[in-house]
């Protein structure tokens, strides 16, 4: 890990922003737990949308309009076309798992990261339900609610093999590629114990950079939450890569895999054969 210098955007100028931030992340959080299972899908366009999704994200890009007007917002719902050479990009999911948050059930999130000059160097994910606040700055490590995280690379496998989530997004563009890729997963017996919730990916993500899973397989309609996700599992000691192995997380992006440095490699030789171009 290398330590803070004074060119880490985390330090000097950004700081009193990703306070804000911050702050704005864990209000909306606190607001959104108590209408769990209480709103009504207001997806037309597209499947699992709320009145929340949109106020998040809205006031989100009127807290950077105020603070950071030279920012640029790339969202889920309304701010999707951001400029790709934008020196300081924020990406957002205002609510990572909006199927998971309508049926009022753990564990939904609120995913952000800022992307300065193509890097992300700071990630917030907050999972209301549980109150926990995962993040990560660049060079810096990622912690759960203040104290420090790490990916779970010290103890052997179980005999079961290494717990694997398994992201796949509902209605995946390619089920042949989804389907392919669960049996190359528990073809052997104890390569890999996999594991399916409704999740936000984010907070899935989080659930790896913290050793409650050993690593993740995601197959998904976007690339909004694994931005943060990503960062924060990287600054937990993992590595987070596309199937390609590519570090940077491009929008186009849609297939990852992440772990400590072991569980990668054992998944990225497992998946070998679906390194498909990207």
């Amino acid at each position: 890990m290398q330590p803070p210098s004074p060119t880490n955007p985390s330090h000097g100028p950004f700081a009193a922003l990703y306070d804000q931030v911050r702050q704005f992340v864990q209000a909306s959080g606190q607001r959104i737990r108590g209408r769990a299972g209480k709103l009504q899908d207001i997806g037309q366009a597209k499947q699992y949308l709320t009145e929340e999704d949109l106020r998040i994200e809205n006031e989100l890009a009127e807290l950077l309009a105020r603070s950071a007007p030279a920012h640029v917002l790339l969202a889920e719902e309304k701010h999707f076309e951001a400029a790709d050479d934008a020196q300081d990009l924020w990406v957002c999911d205002p609510i990572s798992g909006t199927h998971t948050f309508l049926a009022g059930l753990a564990h939904f999130g609120i995913v952000v990261a800022h992307v300065h000059r193509g890097q992300p160097v700071f990630a917030l994910v907050l999972d209301p339900s549980t109150n926990e606040l995962f993040e990560a700055h660049l060079g810096q490590g990622a912690t759960c609610n203040g104290n420090p995280i790490h990916v779970n690379d010290q103890l052997p496998f179980a005999k079961e093999g290494p717990r694997i989530t398994y992201n796949l997004t509902y209605n995946y563009a390619d089920p042949q590629e989804a389907s392919r890729v669960f049996a190359r997963l528990t073809g052997q017996p104890g390569d890999f114990d996999l594991y399916r919730n409704t999740n936000s990916f984010g907070v899935n993500l989080c659930h790896v950079a913290c050793g409650r899973y050993d690593g993740v397989v995601a197959l998904t309609k976007d690339a909004f939450p694994e931005v943060a996700g990503g960062l924060i599992l990287r600054e937990a000691g993992g590595v987070f890569t596309t199937f390609a192995g590519a570090p940077r997380i491009r929008p186009s992006d849609r297939r990852f895999l992440g772990g400590s440095r072991r569980v990668h490699k054992a998944l990225h030789e497992a998946l070998i054969n679906e390194r498909l171009p990207e």
